[in-house]
């Protein structure tokens, strides 16, 4: 049974619609996601081998297109106590495989649209701790022809000649992009670099996330520009991490300047520097004469 704020929720047609177009049909897997798996040999031959099973909550808030906050639970029993609504189960287990047909259209539909932590759904964070994933070849299929066409584009504009993509222009994505000692490399090396980048993705990002951030540099005149003055700044000692203070620093002689505030053991500072100076018109002013 699916419950929304504590009212009974029978899925619309629609509902059922939008569902049905991203899996397309049942049975439904939801596994592991890949990172998940280890492979083993045993008797000379390749096992995977999976962690324990994790426990998904089947209650969850979400936010719809419209801001809305709703609080959805899918459960096999509901019961009064003390006045209020009392679901049962709280949580399902998930083991490395697990397999929904259509009779478990209402928990499909909740695991798709209301639970984080479940990669391939409506409700997944982008960069969220995902332990489990729908294996729906359709979505994958076209995740991957979408990829490489966004990538085909991507690699005309690197590869094209001065009226296509600038020397400077070509110079600020590659510096944004973190290719090291960017303004050193001849134009072709900039492109190869690049194409290495979008080919193969980075050791920081993998090459989905640097196709999404190529083309919003291309897009971004301002987030390609202090993208560029950043990793220039790393790059010739103007901008540093203190490790003790986790503090980003600018200096150029006697005069120093701390970036933003202190930066988190999770984030990458350059990023983190980035995201600062884009609403830091005086220190911003004070990188660009530093590079000068």
């Amino acid at each position: 049974m699916l419950y929304k704020n504590g009212v009974k929720y029978e899925l619309t047609q629609k509902d059922r619609n939008d569902l049905l177009a991203v899996i397309r049909k049942f049975p439904v897997s939801i596994v592991y996601v890949p990172e998940k798996v280890n492979y083993v040999k045993e008797d000379g031959k390749e096992k995977r081998r999976f962690p324990p099973g994790v426990d998904i909550d089947l209650k969850n808030t979400v936010v719809d297109d419209k801001g809305n906050t709703n609080e959805f639970v899918w459960c096999e029993n509901v019961s009064m106590r003390d006045k209020k609504l009392v679901y049962y189960p709280t949580s399902r287990h998930f083991n490395p495989v697990n397999v929904f047909t259509e009779k478990d259209i209402e928990l499909v539909w909740f695991l798709y649209n209301c639970v984080p932590v479940i990669r391939g759904g409506k409700a997944a964070t982008p960069n969220g701790i995902h332990e489990f994933e729908f294996s729906v070849p359709f979505l994958s299929q076209k995740s991957r022809v979408e990829y490489t066409q966004k990538l085909s584009q991507a690699q005309t504009i690197v590869s094209g000649d001065e009226k296509t993509l600038p020397e400077k222009k070509l110079n600020e994505i590659a510096n944004a992009l973190f290719v090291p000692q960017a303004d050193k490399l001849e134009r072709i090396e900039l492109q190869s670099a690049l194409i290495d980048l979008l080919e193969k993705g980075s050791s920081k990002y993998n090459k989905e996330q640097i196709l999404d951030r190529f083309f919003e540099l291309t897009e971004d005149s301002d987030l390609k520009k202090v993208s560029s003055l950043v990793n220039q700044g790393f790059d010739k000692g103007v901008l540093s991490l203190d490790e003790n203070s986790r503090q980003i620093k600018l200096k150029v002689d006697d005069k120093e300047e701390k970036i933003g505030k202190k930066v988190p053991v999770t984030e990458d500072p350059k990023d983190w520097a980035i995201k600062a100076l884009l609403g830091d018109e005086s220190n911003l002013q004070f990188l660009e004469l530093a590079l000068s």
